[in-house]
């Protein structure tokens, strides 16, 4: 994975992440801070998917199981925590679900994969 894992907000302006982000706002009432973190996480898998140079608007159709799994992967190696790997997949799998609902693709390369085990510590 490119050293472009990193925390921006910057998202392309896309067609279907704008009607995603509408739809946060407007029907599911997302927080300030869960709709920026997962501008971030959309952001980071469109750098991780398309590059630096990929522009709007992204051929979400052609993103598979294995392009999902890269992402997560990427994220591991750089050492991300668990807990942020979930959320990541966790936006991911909404956004999918999202396109799948409004028929801008037909699956969800997201839906099944697990989200990696959380540490567990010791009690204090």
């Amino acid at each position: 994975m490119p050293g472009n894992i990193q925390k921006t907000a910057a998202v392309p302006a896309d067609p279907c992440l704008a009607h995603f982000f509408n739809y946060l706002r407007g029907e599911r009432d997302f927080s300030e801070h869960t709709f920026n973190a997962y501008r971030i996480d959309l952001a980071q898998f469109v750098a991780q998917q398309w590059g630096a140079d990929g522009r709007p608007p992204f051929r979400w159709k052609e993103v598979d199981r294995y392009g999902a799994r890269r992402f997560l992967a990427g994220l591991q190696k750089v050492g991300s925590a668990a807990t942020s790997i979930g959320r990541k997949l966790s936006a991911l799998r909404s956004f999918f679900r999202f396109l799948v609902r409004e028929r801008h693709v037909d699956v969800n390369p997201f839906a099944g994969l697990l989200s990696p085990k959380k540490d567990k510590r010791l009690p204090q």
